[in-house]
């Protein structure tokens, strides 16, 4: 797979860093030639400086040949020109951020002008608050397939019910159904448990 991103600022660095982590063929397009430098010896990225505004930089990133077209700098409009000049030159998938809620609402409403996806970092956030208010316990909360599987994290306190519990034995206690244990992460390292696996205090 290979992916075009568009902005190495924070949220841009995570998003590289875990893509990079799966092995995927990255190209980032950036105005700062020190945060390019910066990510080319730390994750060895394929880089270009310039404005993704700019057609010509876009086919010279490659764009005609990627995959997935994210735009995640700090400005709007930026995010949505380049997604709008990508889907001109190729047929990768298109996400930008947008953080204006007028503009969001808008593109949400319209036809998207050939992007794929409109993420609004507020929004996001305030769903991920919602969720944590549902769940006071959990301080992670992931969602796939519209919500119909929740990944959580949740830390193994005193007084848990959970402490000293096998996997083999979690359905009974916590009263949950179809709910799995999918990992465990003890003192810095985490493994995938067996059911004799036992829960521990500050799992």
């Amino acid at each position: 797979m290979r992916v075009v991103i568009v902005g190495a600022g924070e949220v841009g660095y995570h998003v590289i860093g875990s893509l990079y982590r799966e092995g995927v063929d990255i190209q980032v397009v950036d105005t700062d030639p020190g945060v390019l430098e910066q990510l080319k010896s730390e994750f060895n990225v394929a880089t270009l400086l310039g404005n993704a505004t700019n057609s010509k930089l876009l086919e010279e990133a490659g764009v005609d040949r990627a995959d997935l077209f994210i735009a995640i700098t700090n400005y709007d409009e930026t995010n949505i020109i380049s997604c709008m000049l990508a889907g001109n030159l190729s047929r990768a998938k298109k996400i930008a951020r947008v953080k204006s809620m007028d503009i969001g609402r808008s593109f949400s409403e319209a036809i998207h002008f050939g992007i794929d996806l409109i993420i609004n970092p507020y929004e996001v956030s305030a769903e991920f608050l919602e969720k944590l208010i549902d769940y006071p316990i959990v301080t992670d909360i992931n969602q796939f397939l519209d919500e119909k599987v929740l990944l959580v994290r949740i830390p193994i306190e005193e007084g848990n019910p959970l402490v000293d519990c096998s996997v083999m034995d979690f359905g009974q206690k916590s009263r949950l159904t179809n709910t799995l244990i999918a990992l465990v992460q003890r003192e810095g390292e985490s493994f995938m448990p067996r059911a004799e696996t036992m829960i521990r205090l500050d799992d």
